[in-house]
C-alpha cells in the first residue's frame, strides 16, 4: 500500500514474454505465480467457511486448475476476535496455507463486528452494524497485517511456504447496504477506512488497502445508498488518500438475459456505473484526484437458478466480462462470484452463482473462465 500509488498484484510481461521484476516486495512470488500459468489479478470468491478441510483444499485446487492466481475470502472480525484481545487465527491460517502453497494470493475482506465492539450490541444482527469505535476495527486490521503481511508471524510459523503477498485488505463488505451495515452512511464508512488505512500503513506500507466493496442498486432510505452517491459521501468526509483502490460488485441479471444485454450501457446498471454513466465511480475518483487508482470488481457473476440465467448464458457472461474488464485501463483485480454453488435449490438466488455445481461437477462457465483467464494473460 502506498499513498502515492496503488500497489497491485498485477504483473506485466517483458518483450520476451517473461514476467518483469521491478523490485517491489513480493515480486518473486508474483513472478512465480504468473510463470505457473495462474492469472495474478483474476480469480474467485471461495466461500470456504463452513466446509470440511477436504472440501476447502479441493476448492483451492479447482481455483488453481482454472488459472486463478488470486481468491477472495472473508475474515470475520467477530469470528477471530469474539472476545476482546483473544485471537483465533487457526481457520485463517489454514486457508492461507492452502492458497500460498499453490502460489495464489488472497484478498482478505475484513468485516462484521464482534458483539463487544458493535454499535448495536443488543441487536440480533449485531455483527452487521459498524463498530462503535473505528479505532477498534483499525487495531484489528493492524494485528491482521502484522500476522499475514510481509515478514509477519504467519510466515515465520510456516517457513516451508514461499512468501505470497496478500492481494490486499478490503474494508468491510457492501457497507452501502443495510444487510451488511445497518443504516449505511458513506461518511461513517469513510472514518472506518481512514482509521484502517493509517493502521495498516504503520505496520506494512506494501499492503494494498481496498475501500468500497459496494453493492449495486438504487438509493432507498435506511436500506441502500447508490454506490456512486456512497463514494461521493466518502470523499466529502475526507476519505481521499485513505485507500489504494476502490472495489465494487457490478451485478446485473434477470431471467434469460444474454451476456450482451447484461453488459449493455444502462443508467441503473452496476456495471455501467463504474465508468459509463454521466456520473460514475470512475468520474468521481478522477474529480477527486484519484484518477490513477484502480477499480476492483470483487464480486461479479450471475446465478443459474430459475430466476437467473441459463448455464450457457452464464458461460457467455463469464467470457465476455473478463474480456471486457481486461480492456479497461482503470480495471484492477476481478473475482468471479463464486467458485462453487452454495446449495442446490433452483429457487434460492444465493445457491447457484458458482461455476462448479453443488455435486462437484463443472458448469460450462468453469471452462469459459479458464479460457478467458488464459486469453487475458498473466
Amino acid at each position: 500500500m502506498a499513498l502515492a500509488a496503488c500497489v497491485l498484484v498485477a504483473h506485466g510481461l517483458s518483450a520476451a514474454g517473461a514476467p518483469e521484476v521491478d523490485g517491489r516486495p513480493g515480486d518473486e512470488a508474483r513472478v512465480a505465480t504468473a510463470a505457473a500459468g495462474l492469472h495474478t489479478t483474476m480469480g474467485f470468491n471461495l466461500h470456504s467457511a463452513g466446509q470440511s478441510a477436504g472440501r476447502r483444499a479441493a476448492y483451492v485446487q479447482q481455483a488453481a486448475d482454472a488459472g486463478a492466481g488470486t481468491v477472495r475470502e472473508t475474515v470475520g472480525w467477530a469470528d477471530v476476535e469474539g472476545v476482546e484481545g483473544r485471537y483465533l487465527w487457526a481457520f485463517t491460517d489454514e486457508r492461507m496455507r492452502l492458497t500460498a502453497g499453490r502460489g495464489i494470493s488472497m484478498l482478505m475482506t475484513v468485516a462484521y463486528s464482534p458483539r463487544w465492539a458493535s454499535s448495536c450490541p443488543y441487536d440480533l444482527r449485531f455483527s452487521k452494524c459498524g463498530p462503535a469505535d473505528v479505532a477498534e476495527y483499525a487495531r484489528f486490521v493492524s494485528v491482521l497485517a502484522e500476522r499475514y503481511g510481509q515478514g509477519g508471524r504467519f510466515w515465520a510459523e510456516n517457513p516451508s511456504l514461499r512468501y505470497v503477498p496478500l492481494a490486499g485488505v478490503e474494508i468491510w463488505n457492501e457497507p452501502n447496504l443495510a444487510t451488511y451495515w445497518k443504516n449505511p452512511d458513506g461518511r461513517r464508512y469513510a472514518a472506518l477506512v481512514t482509521a484502517a488505512h493509517r493502521a495498516v500503513e504503520r505496520v506494512d506500507p506494501t499492503l494494498t488497502v481496498i475501500a468500497g466493496a459496494t453493492a449495486s442498486g438504487t438509493t432507498a432510505a435506511g436500506r441502500m445508498i447508490n454506490p456512486v452517491e456512497f463514494l461521493q459521501q466518502m470523499y466529502s468526509a475526507g476519505a481521499g488518500g485513505s485507500f489504494d483502490a476502490f472495489s465494487h460488485h457490478p451485478y446485473r441479471f434477470w431471467r434469460s438475459a444474454t451476456a450482451e444485454q447484461i453488459l449493455a450501457v444502462h443508467p441503473d446498471s452496476g456495471w455501467s456505473q463504474m465508468g459509463e454513466t454521466r456520473t460514475s465511480l470512475r468520474s468521481v475518483m478522477v474529480a477527486n484526484g484519484d484518477g490513477g487508482k484502480k477499480i476492483w470488481a470483487t464480486e461479479v457473476g450471475a446465478p443459474t437458478h430459475l430466476f437467473g440465467v441459463s448455464e450457457a448464458e452464464q458461460a457467455d457472461l463469464a467470457a465476455l466480462e473478463v474480456a471486457t474488464w481486461n480492456a479497461l485501463p482503470w480495471a484492477g483485480n476481478l473475482y468471479w462470484y463464486g467458485l462453487r454453488d452454495e446449495c442446490s435449490s433452483a429457487y434460492v438466488t444465493q445457491c447457484r452463482f458458482g461455476v462448479v455445481r453443488w455435486d462437484g461437477s463443472l458448469k460450462p462457465s468453469y471452462g469459459a473462465l479458464r479460457g478467458a483467464f488464459a486469453a487475458a494473460g498473466g
